[in-house]
């Protein structure tokens, strides 16, 4: 057995977006470092107009509320809270909490044990490396939302093709850079040689679980900075548009690629799915 007191764990600052005026904190309770096998407790209080992030990831969680007023943002809408409320968010949906009073709007979350991306702390020394590659990823998934959106506003169907041949032509390219720097190398283009010399540092910010092997990729992405950034602004159209440029790619790093993608976080799953084939 193991017993501890609220005081005596750490408080932690909690990573939120520029719009939040007010301060989010995080006690972790009880983790695995402490023996818990399945579920890991944590401490939130939100400051008099605080509020988390909108996000969603892969798993459920728990919360039960112990002080304070406030209110869970889901897509219906924001869902009035207060001490004594108990809230189940199921995994892959959207949410926020705010704080809607004057007081700290405190509460209790649960969440299967290792899934630390939410409620994390703010960054601290020897981390800008990690969060520099995930605030670029942002950055350059807004500029692709606001120059597709322009386009597609201003020429309608037509800018969409545009787009659409944009990013083809984009994913066409990078697939044919990668696959000149496997050549050069002596190597064959298959999956593994496209992991050594992939273009971009998916590890430094993207979550997923994959396998590879020189014929056969498969991986399961549960967070992608560029979809969160296109599912806060509403813009999952925009994104799937976007998305088509992995099948451009790969098909021109090989072209016996058979390219299967069944599953996309943007139409509402909860993992990014990668069934990829050489024939």
């Amino acid at each position: 057995m193991y017993i501890t007191d609220l005081d005596k764990t750490e408080e932690q600052q909690v990573m939120v977006d520029a719009g939040s005026p007010g301060r989010v904190t995080v006690r972790w309770l009880l983790t695995q470092e402490q023996g818990a096998p399945n579920y890991e407790m944590r401490y939130f209080s939100l400051s008099s107009n605080a509020h988390t992030e909108w996000h969603s990831h892969p798993w459920e969680h728990e919360v039960f509320v112990v002080n304070g007023e406030g209110g869970v943002r889901m897509a219906e809408g924001l869902i009035p809270l207060r001490a004594g409320s108990a809230v189940l968010v199921p995994a892959g949906e959207m949410h926020q909490f705010k704080n809607s009073g004057t007081e700290p709007f405190d509460f209790i979350c649960v969440v299967p044990k290792g899934t630390r991306a939410c409620g994390m702390p703010a960054p601290a020394a020897g981390e800008e490396e990690f969060n520099s590659v995930e605030r670029m990823a942002r950055i350059m998934a807004s500029l692709y939302y606001h120059l597709s959106k322009e386009i597609i506003d201003t020429f309608g169907d037509k800018g969409k093709e545009a787009v659409r041949r944009a990013i083809h032509n984009f994913g066409s390219e990078r697939g044919r850079q990668v696959r000149e720097k496997v050549l050069s190398a002596g190597l064959e283009p298959n999956f593994e040689n496209l992991s050594k010399f992939y273009d971009m540092p998916l590890k430094e910010a993207w979550q997923a679980e994959s396998a590879v092997t020189a014929e056969h990729y498969t991986s399961s992405i549960t967070y992608c900075p560029f979809a969160r950034l296109w599912r806060e602004k509403g813009a999952e159209e925009l994104g799937l548009l976007y998305c088509e440029q992995d099948r451009a790619m790969m098909e021109a790093f090989n072209d016996k690629v058979k390219f299967n993608r069944p599953t996309n976080v943007l139409t509402g799953a909860s993992s990014c799915d990668f069934d990829v084939k050489i024939e």
